[in-house]
């Protein structure tokens, strides 16, 4: 049982870890200037595309389409958490942007409440888990080595740095999605290992739909939670030889896969049925994992004091109980995981960073009993060596804002000239109707206004490489009209936004241009109408 005591340093903790999580975020408010507002301190790449999801569900959309690229495509693409989120923004009239913020710092919050309950299943001492707790949020890797320039040079060497799911924080300091479904993915083993202790169907039905909301938020994690939990199941019979447990366990959970599988079936299904989300989920949206050896840069000493957490359980203790059988598995599972044949290898060490934290813990609580050492302090000593990794990220997006932020980008702070021209187009405009702009342009359009746009992401929009070229070219003085028309053609453009960042692409001048008409001129924007072609 948790006390107030208890839960009083596990708030200090969070507290912390929610500012440092944080504090970019209020830099740039604080340094946002006159006629820019602040965006976004993660990358307003990715946070606009959910955004837009966000911004679809506010207009009374269920499913949604992807409005990064012009292509046809049905709406088919169903997530839960951007359904919510947007309808909450349409009933309080609240944008979608500060919706997203304030989810965003509940999933903090919740996430790390979670954190602690599953961190306390497995540790009984509250001292201990106290200790442990800090150690899951607060140790880094080794990604200070980063900024060494030998080390720099080399190949991938920006993940022990940067891998966003490696880390505890990186992942609560994310995007929202990120704190959210770590929250998820620990309250659905949290579930049902207590339904396998207690030999409770009610708690597999609970894990079950916690993990139904996980799979449609994160669908990657399908390839976490079965795998973990069926060899879990399997190691943990051979260990005990116990047929009727086995049976047992097996019976919850395949009420947990029952209730949860439609979420990855759903997925599965939409590639075959939309196009469009096939490219973008399983060949541009690739993520495949890096040599073994930036893996441990990336987990740090975490992944050495593991490996000695999971020698002292296996043959010091002498015995392994199911809880930490479960820790060793999924430890000893990642490996395998994050080299699987699929497209998304390195998303598949989400989450693994806290059974490390706790087999660490294990084998530093070993070692200061042995030795006759101070927990507390040598859990200081630890995240003191290995807390500096963690301060690249916050110092980077610091950074970075304050370079935005005197730059003509509109990366993290959005002009409000643009937004304006923006809000204008949601309320003129259809959301089918698509907008040609500049690149980053493109990427803001689909969250502010709705509409879809011929290029803004990535990995979401079709052929971004030639499709930028086009771009590019478009607004240069030396080519034609008919290559223009054949543009605004291919993109199936409706209208056009004319603002500085376009002008710097070359010397086209709309207004010189028959095929368009001024529909609104604003400051250093205008939109223009796309006339007289036939798509």
């Amino acid at each position: 049982m948790t006390t107030k005591r208890e839960w009083f340093f596990v708030i200090i903790i969070s507290v912390f870890v929610i500012i440092f999580a944080n504090i970019a975020v209020i830099h740039g408010y604080l340094i946002a200037p006159t006629g820019k507002l602040f965006w976004d301190a993660t990358s307003f790449i990715d946070t606009n595309t959910y955004l837009a999801w966000m911004k679809q569900a506010a207009e009374g959309n269920v499913l949604f389409k992807d409005l990064y690229t012009s292509e046809p495509h049905a709406r088919s693409f169903f997530h839960p958490f951007f359904l919510i989120l947007g309808f909450f923004s349409s009933v309080t009239s609240i944008s979608v942007r500060t919706v997203d913020y304030f989810a965003r710092l509940l999933s903090e919050i919740g996430a790390l409440i979670v954190l602690y309950l599953f961190i306390s299943y497995f540790i009984q001492k509250k001292a201990e888990r106290i200790l442990t707790f800090a150690v899951t949020v607060f140790s880094g890797g080794f990604g200070f080595l980063f900024f060494i320039p030998s080390i720099k040079r080399l190949k991938d060497s920006w993940y022990i740095a940067f891998w966003g799911e490696s880390n505890t924080f990186f992942s609560i300091s994310g995007y929202t999605i990120y704190p959210f479904s770590l929250m998820l993915l620990f309250l659905a083993f949290y579930l049902m290992l207590r339904s396998f202790e207690e030999n409770s169907n009610k708690l597999a039905i609970y894990s079950g739909l916690v993990a139904l909301m996980l799979l449609f938020t994160h669908f990657y994690d399908t390839l976490i939670v079965y795998p973990v939990l069926f060899t879990y199941l399997i190691c943990k019979y051979f260990i005990g030889k116990d047929f009727e447990k086995l049976k047992s366990g097996a019976i919850k959970l395949l009420i947990f896969t029952v209730i949860s599988l439609p979420a990855p079936l759903y997925n599965f299904y939409l590639s075959f049925i939309n196009p469009i989300f096939k490219v973008w989920a399983w060949e541009y949206g690739q993520r495949l994992s890096v040599n073994i050896f930036w893996v441990f840069g990336a987990m740090g000493f975490v992944g050495i004091f593991a490996i000695g957490g999971i020698f002292y359980l296996l043959f010091i203790k002498g015995s392994i109980d199911n809880k930490m059988l479960f820790l060793i598995v999924w430890a000893l599972l990642t490996p395998f995981l994050i080299y699987f044949p699929v497209s998304i290898q390195r998303r598949l060490i989400e989450g693994v960073h806290v059974a490390l934290s706790i087999l660490t813990c294990i084998f530093i609580f070993f070692l200061a009993d042995r030795f006759r050492l101070n927990k507390v302090l040598f859990v200081i000593v630890f995240i003191a060596i290995s807390i500096p990794a963690l301060f690249i990220v916050p110092v980077d997006r610091i950074m970075t804002l304050t370079r935005y932020a005197q730059s003509s980008d509109i990366a993290g702070f959005l002009n409000v000239e643009l937004l304006d021209a923006m809000k204008w187009l949601d309320t003129n405009t259809e959301s089918d109707d698509v907008v040609f702009c500049d690149y980053e342009t493109g990427n803001y359009i689909p969250a502010v206004s709705g509409n879809t746009v011929f290029l803004g992401h990535p990995d979401q929009t079709l052929n971004f490489t030639e499709k930028w070229d086009l771009q590019k070219k478009f607004f240069r003085e030396d080519v034609t009209d008919e290559f223009r028309i054949s543009v605004l053609k291919r993109a199936r453009a409706r209208y056009l936004v004319y603002g500085w960042k376009e002008k710097s692409l070359g010397d086209f001048n709309p207004d010189t241009a028959g095929y368009l008409k001024l529909v609104y001129n604003k400051g250093r924007v205008k939109i223009y109408k796309v006339e007289n072609y036939e798509e």
